[in-house]
């Protein structure tokens, strides 16, 4: 397998988008692996088969590894479902569907409220 550089995520790197990096997440990141996550996946999948392993993929993300690689966004999600998944991964999800199910919740959280309230 090749080496690859080591990545550095800095606030300078931030697209504004409401929320993935503050100054605390930043120096989270740079703590952060490739090789810790493997070795995070493989310890949930020995230790315990009844664990799952869920990764979450932003839209931006996908976006800046397409336009990397001169791919399609849906050739991305694709490689990266695979990639994630041979590596044991049991679920992909794209943070818009994440952020989908909570809109939904709240919408049901205000009903319920709202209803109450008459």
């Amino acid at each position: 397998m090749e080496k690859l550089e080591e990545a550095k995520i800095t606030l300078n790197d931030c697209l504004a988008c409401s929320g993935c990096i503050t100054s605390a997440e930043s120096v989270l990141i740079t703590q952060q692996s490739k090789e810790e996550f493997f070795q995070t996946v493989e310890n949930i999948k020995s230790e315990n088969n009844n664990c799952l392993v869920i990764v979450s993929v932003a839209p931006q993300t996908r976006a800046s590894i397409a336009a990397e690689y001169d791919l399609t966004i849906k050739e991305t999600y694709g490689k990266l479902i695979t990639f994630f998944k041979n590596i044991g991964v049991d679920y992909v999800f794209d943070t818009s569907f994440t952020r989908e199910l909570s809109l939904l919740e709240h919408s049901f959280d205000f009903i319920e409220r709202f209803e109450k309230s008459k």
